[in-house]
């Protein structure tokens, strides 16, 4: 019999607060989350952005909901039940032969009253694509090159990350990815600002065209790992930070 105990665990994770999230962005922001039986079998695994709302909807993915709180990065799940999952197709399928009953009716009845008639329309709502931006803020001491020109926007003063980090330098390509795992929306780094703090190059970034209605996204910097996002996180704008200062 399967068990019905299972735990979700959060990777590891430095400064993190007293329910297993740190809540500081940051350019590689994933860690792994697993799901265990109370044998120590694991039942699901996956990355996960350093939120909670992020891991829930891996909770949910793997066919889990949580019961408990979270607390340092531990949280009780249990298996969302067969018939729950069966109650919801059904009433899913009844309201499409309800859809489908309704769409006859409709035809015989415009049928009878003649073909002259102009049929009735009908659209989806359209939610038009948004613009995502933010900040990207590295830290280092070593490797930004200061009191540079930025040829996009014929500014002075300008920073950006050499060595290590040049992979985030000014025109570095922002990738961002729907449901599918495909770009959906390509932008790029526009500038970068030399912070009050002298190891700090605060880049701005901006992706326009974002199709809207995704259940989740991922951002991408340059060869950096993606971050994932919801597409209300996306929206409000995202401000990340790498680097360790040295």
């Amino acid at each position: 019999m399967e068990s019905e105990h299972y735990v979700a665990r959060l990777g590891a994770l430095n400064a993190a607060g007293p329910d297993g999230f740190s809540r500081r962005t940051s350019a590689m922001p994933t860690r792994e989350i697993t799901i265990t039986d109370e044998g120590g079998q694991t039942a699901y695994t996956a990355r996960t952005a350093d939120t909670p709302d992020a891991a829930d909807r891996h909770i949910k993915a793997g066919g889990f909901r949580r019961v408990g709180d979270w607390s340092d990065g531990v949280c009780s799940v249990e298996r969302v039940p067969a018939s729950e999952k069966r109650r919801k197709r059904i009433i899913v399928a009844a309201a499409s032969v309800a859809a489908f009953v309704v769409v006859v009716a409709g035809c015989g009845a415009l049928a009878s009253a003649g073909q002259n008639k102009p049929a009735p329309s009908a659209s989806a709502a359209f939610v038009p694509p948004f613009t995502a931006s933010g900040t990207l803020t590295v830290e280092s001491t070593t490797s930004i090159q200061r009191d540079i020109v930025n040829v996009f926007d014929d500014s002075e003063n300008n920073c950006q990350p050499t060595g290590g980090y040049k992979d985030l330098a000014i025109d570095t390509k922002v990738v961002i990815t729907g449901n599918g795992g495909s770009p959906v929306a390509v932008g790029r780094i526009k500038n970068g600002k030399q912070s009050a703090k002298p190891k700090n190059c605060v880049l701005t970034w901006e992706v326009a065209g974002v199709p809207a209605g995704h259940f989740s996204y991922t951002v991408m910097f340059g060869h950096r790992p993606p971050v994932e996002l919801s597409e209300t996180e996306l929206r409000s704008g995202y401000d990340a930070t790498i680097g360790d200062g040295q």
